[in-house]
This record gives structure tokens, C-alpha cells and sequence, in this order.
């Protein structure tokens, strides 16, 4: 899958950012984006949890490669550990786990990365 940027470091996710290319609104960001991505800290925890207990449930269903499953997984460690605060969460990708998405497949490409909400 071909890697589209909106904007230098914004990377267009699939089915997210839907037919989008030149990125969102500035002031959809800052009136609604910022909001919602502000709002969402409290989840940011919870959202690491349930994905790497996902990631776990899909490689031991054989839909994820192991190869595949330690990168993700890998990943969500690393960014577990630099807390919420320390996490650099995006307003233009609208919330938590987009951000997540993004930070992985800057990562390990959408071949990987883009598997976090399969």
C-alpha cells in the first residue's frame, strides 16, 4: 500500500481519513479535533491495553503473523511507556487510536502498522 502524506509528518489512514488529500480543516482542528483528541487522555491507557491484548488474541487466531505480532506489540510497549503526557497525540487524526495507528505504521509501514484495527 502506497504511504500518502496530507502534509509534511500527516499520513492519510485508509478508511479514517476516507477520500481525503489535503488533510483536515484548520479550524475543524482547533474547534473540534483538539477537543476530542484532549478529551480522550484519559482513555489512552486502556486503548494500549486493549490493543495488545488484541494484537495477542489475533496472532494466536493465525490472522497476524508472529513476525507481525512482536513488531506491533513492540510498538505498544514503547509507546506505553512514554505515558499519555509524553506521547505526541496529533488533533488532526481526530482522536487516540488514530494516533496510535499512525505512530505504528510510521514504524513498521501500513503492512504492519495499518494492521493495529483490523
Amino acid at each position: 500500500m502506497e504511504r500518502i502524506e496530507s502534509k509534511p509528518g500527516k499520513l492519510l489512514l485508509g478508511a479514517h481519513d476516507g477520500r481525503l488529500t489535503k488533510g483536515s480543516d484548520p479550524e475543524a482542528i482547533q474547534y473540534q479535533y483538539l477537543y476530542e483528541v484532549e478529551s480522550q487522555k484519559e482513555i489512552f491507557d486502556w486503548v494500549i491495553r486493549y490493543n495488545l491484548a488484541h494484537v495477542v488474541m489475533m496472532c494466536e487466531q493465525g490472522v497476524f503473523s508472529r513476525e507481525d505480532s512482536e513488531k506491533l506489540l513492540t510498538g505498544l510497549k514503547e509507546i506505553e511507556s512514554l505515558g499519555v503526557e509524553g506521547f505526541p497525540l496529533d488533533p488532526e487524526y481526530q482522536g487516540v487510536h488514530p494516533c496510535i495507528e499512525a505512530d505504528l505504521v510510521r514504524r513498521y509501514g501500513y503492512e504492519v502498522g495499518g494492521k493495529i484495527l483490523t
